[in-house]
């Protein structure tokens, strides 16, 4: 599985096995919810918050994060404007 990542990334990085199954994203969905009411509670959620994580069939929380971080970005410019 790392067979083919150099020795000192192995060595970095713990690797976790898991399904990015459907109800992984639920609960990834749900934390994200909790990031953006604390991070924007005046603000509404994105309607398509929902599908921030899922590329190709799969659902990864490191880019649904990213992409948060992006709309959050994005709210806070909207309100200084």
């Amino acid at each position: 599985m790392t067979s083919g990542r150099s020795r000192p990334l192995r060595h970095r990085f713990k690797v976790w096995p898991f399904l990015s199954t459907n109800e992984f994203a639920i609960a990834c969905n749900e934390r994200l919810a909790e990031i953006w009411r604390i991070e924007a509670p005046d603000e509404p959620l994105p309607e398509d918050y929902r599908r921030f994580g899922w590329d190709e069939g799969t659902f990864s929380m490191r880019l649904a994060l990213d992409r948060l971080e992006d709309a959050l970005l994005r709210s806070k410019m909207e309100v200084a404007v």
